[in-house]
């Protein structure tokens, strides 16, 4: 496989300085990162510059172009010769990340293979089909598949046809359907129900999906379909970050060593290298979780791997509404909370976190185009409460405090065949995340922690061209704009990085550290990051496997 990846990332954030260096250092410079990475894969050859960036300052590593001789100048035309002799002289045996594949032989009942063979593969759900004609040596082959279930037909004139019903592709997999048809005496023909392999047989690598079905019926607390990657071995989670939807993949690997892409893209923070967007749950299809032994293709990462499909419209209308409902009755009170109940009669803290959404989607044109939409909102009053064990000092920052969050999820989504050849979809998808104050209550002060506003977007469109049987084409663009703003609880959040005007640490105050008792808060931090990607893949086949 040879792949054509461009990616630029624009990265400008500023961390406003702590109260005690405001007045020395009020004419602080705005830290402005602009990063850009261009990644041009020539049978895992890539070139990237990058920076790395702490608290306060910014190291730039040198540029690998600096490091290739004659000045680290390399032409657009010797990036194409090179993609182009690979092209010719290797094989490729994987298509893109999420692409499924369905190959054979067909051959007549005394095994002689049969050239000319008209084979119709058909998307049960949508009714998009997909059509190839055997080779000389009877081979076909049908790549880049989304998931979903198919039907694939035989035909050629003299013989019977041959109706293979119900297979179902997962992302990634490669059946292999061998396709044996007789000589016709009557009208005829010979149906066959398909199954897909229990051990796959063509790929090396230690992974597993999470199909729709799983999703759908799996109770999951939190609705992101991600946290169902625990359930599989070599996975953990980060629990000391419970505001991030995060799973570590891949025995003794950190949080953010592991690739996260949606549709073929990527979907990563730059600096924490978790996942930079969640989706709703409704317009998830499924995902696979490569937890070792992952394809070379990937890349870029020293865990595991996790592919995500969004969902797509079919030829029925369908949709779903829901409300989950939670209150403080069904709660048990913490160490904190059954102290102070305890000892001061606290009733519990109140509670009440609703969680609702809903998902449509349909046909457009029947067999051509198709949409969907979904939405997730979760919503949550709670409270947290401050107890210190020592009121005879601190009582007046003692008690319960109100601690509202929300997370608002919607995507939508756009598929069309343009031929029988050739499909492209688009789909935009946003997420909106508040927290009033995390870090607070227990021993610390409900002024102590930060307000942080996440806003994230991303709009991907996707166009696949299918050229013979032996040759495929997946192209994959993306623009996704992200913020992480921070600010003291209960103040409004800054939102211009270049700003350091005295209003935005007005609200700002020293940080205190009591052995019973934190109070103060001194964050104020304005990431903004635009992901810019462009990816092209050409599959070719260029020996029978």
């Amino acid at each position: 496989m040879c792949g054509l990846f461009m990616q630029a990332l624009h990265s400008c954030s500023a961390r406003a300085p702590n109260a005690s260096a405001v007045s020395r250092n009020y004419s602080a410079i705005p830290r402005i990162d602009r990063v850009r990475r261009w990644h041009i894969h020539c049978n895992q050859w890539t070139q990237q510059g990058f920076a790395i960036r702490d608290s306060g300052f910014e190291s730039r590593i040198p540029n690998p172009e600096s490091l290739i001789p004659n000045g680290g100048i390399v032409s657009t035309r010797n990036w194409f010769l090179c993609l182009l002799a690979l092209c010719t002289f290797i094989p490729a045996t994987a298509y893109a990340q999420s692409g499924a594949v369905v190959s054979g032989t067909v051959a007549d009942a005394q095994g002689g293979v049969l050239p000319g063979v008209t084979l119709t593969l058909r998307n049960a759900d949508t009714g998009v089909t997909r059509t190839s004609v055997t080779e000389a040596d009877g081979a076909y082959r049908f790549a880049g598949l989304p998931p979903g279930r198919y039907d694939l037909k035989a035909e050629l004139s003299g013989f019977s046809s041959v109706d293979i019903k119900d297979t179902t592709l997962t992302i990634g997999l490669e059946v292999r359907r061998e396709i044996k048809m007789n000589i016709e005496t009557l009208q005829e023909s010979v149906t066959v129900v398909g199954q897909a392999p229990v051990v796959e047989t063509t790929r090396s690598e230690v992974a597993q999906v999470i199909t729709q079905q799983q999703i759908e019926s799996l109770p999951v607390n939190n609705r992101q379909a991600i946290t169902l990657a625990l359930l599989l071995p070599g996975t953990s989670q980060d629990g000391t970050r419970p505001r991030k939807v995060n799973a570590t993949v891949g025995s003794g690997g950190s949080w953010y060593a592991s690739a996260y892409l949606v549709d073929g893209v990527t979907n990563q923070e730059t600096q924490a290298g978790e996942p930079r967007q969640d989706f709703p749950q409704g317009g998830i299809q499924e995902f696979k979780v490569n937890v070792s032994q992952a394809p070379a293709e990937f890349g870029g990462t020293s865990g595991g791997v996790v592919t995500i499909v969004t969902k797509s419209g079919t030829n029925q209308y369908s949709g779903e509404a829901f409300e989950f409902f939670r209150e403080k009755s069904l709660n048990v009170m913490n160490k904190f909370e059954q102290l102070n109940h305890d000892t001061l009669g606290t009733p519990k803290p109140a509670f009440r976190r609703n969680q609702y959404g809903a998902t449509l989607g349909g046909p457009i044109v029947m067999n051509k185009a198709h949409f969907l939409v979904a939405t997730d909102l979760t919503e949550t009053s709670q409270a947290i409460t401050v107890n210190t064990g020592k009121p005879q000092f601190y009582s007046p920052v003692e008690g319960t405090f109100p601690n509202p969050s929300y997370r608002r999820t919607f995507l939508s989504r756009y598929d069309q065949q343009l031929t029988s050849n050739q499909n492209l979809f688009v789909r935009w998808a946003w997420e909106w995340d508040h927290t009033n104050c995390e870090t607070c209550g227990g021993t610390s002060a409900a002024f102590s922690g930060s307000r942080i506003d996440q806003r994230r977007h991303a709009l991907v469109g996707g166009h696949t061209m299918v050229l013979g049987n032996r040759m495929l084409n997946e192209f994959r663009a993306q623009y996704a704009p992200f913020s992480f703003l921070t600010s003291p609880p209960g103040t409004d959040v800054p939102s211009d990085p270049t700003s350091f005007a005295a209003e935005r640490f007005s609200v700002q105050t020293a940080v205190y550290n009591f052995p019973s008792l934190t109070w103060g808060s001194d964050n104020s931090r304005v990431q903004k990051e635009w992901w810019k990607e462009v990816r092209d893949d050409f599959s070719v086949t260029a020996a029978s496997h």
